[in-house]
């Protein structure tokens, strides 16, 4: 019901030609689509007139161009970066190249960083990169029971993304007594799904997420969803029972996801 709102899509066609080098072990991808959507600043609620399964349904076509967007903004990045670092290796990277790549190398939180440095620029390789959309759905589908529960309602949180700050989030009802965490508040939905990501492909306790993910971008195998949720036990203090509840998730709702998005990256 949302899909007609949500696909008025400004859709930038870039033809990428790269090189791979012996630091770059990546499929060669020979363009990427960057899609812009709408910023929204609610998760609609269930809607009394439809089933609980029309309802899910229409939660998860909310969220996929969404999904689609922010994992666009990321693949250009990755391949951005792919034809920099090939650039460097020829020495024709000029003073807007080099600040590019130290700006993303602060965004992934990577410290005593040097574009000189072929391992600090393959590490960055290696965050630079999409999520998953059945991983990002069912872990959203999870956090947030479909987009019902108090923080995605109050918060625009779909995630369970927590802050140190006061500014930027709210007092969960149940915070430990003594604890100073706050449930993260985003101005949008899409904010919240860029915070996720970004908190995928940076946390340490995501490491061997990512380290899955690039030993199939190393061999041009598809990312497959199933195995990268196996990098997700530190997401919760349930650890193996949580992968294993999303894996469940991702089941149910694989084949209710159109073909237009794939599930395998």
């Amino acid at each position: 019901m949302y899909r007609n709102k949500l696909f008025s899509i400004l859709m930038i066609l870039i033809i990428v030609v790269f090189t791979v080098t012996d630091i770059v072990h990546a499929s060669q991808f020979k363009e990427t689509i960057i899609y812009e959507v709408e910023q929204f600043t609610s998760v609609p609620g269930f809607s009394k007139t439809l089933t609980y399964e029309q309802n899910v349904q229409s939660f998860l076509d909310f969220l996929r161009p969404i999904i689609k967007s922010e994992n666009s903004y990321i693949m250009h990045d990755r391949i951005k970066l792919i034809n920099l670092i090939t650039s460097l290796e020829k020495g024709n990277l000029d003073v807007d190249d080099i600040n590019w790549i130290n700006n993303k190398a602060i965004y992934y939180k990577l410290y005593n960083f040097s574009y000189t440095n072929k391992e600090d620029l393959s590490y960055l390789l290696t965050r630079i990169d999409v999520i998953p959309e059945l991983m990002v759905i069912s872990q959203a589908a999870i956090e947030s029971a479909y987009g019902t529960s108090g923080f995605a309602k109050r918060a625009n949180n779909l995630f369970g993304m927590r802050t140190m700050s006061q500014s930027r989030g709210i007092i969960p009802k149940k915070r430990s007594e003594g604890a100073k965490f706050y449930v993260a508040k985003y101005e949008t939905v899409n904010q919240s799904i860029e915070c996720y990501l970004r908190n995928l492909n940076t946390h340490n306790a995501y490491y061997d997420l990512r380290k899955n993910r690039k030993d199939f971008r190393e061999t041009n195998e598809p990312v497959d969803a199933y195995t990268l949720a196996n990098g997700l036990t530190k997401y919760s203090a349930e650890g193996d029972i949580y992968v294993q509840k999303i894996r469940r998730t991702m089941k149910k709702h694989e084949n209710s996801l159109d073909e237009d998005i794939p599930n395998k990256i």
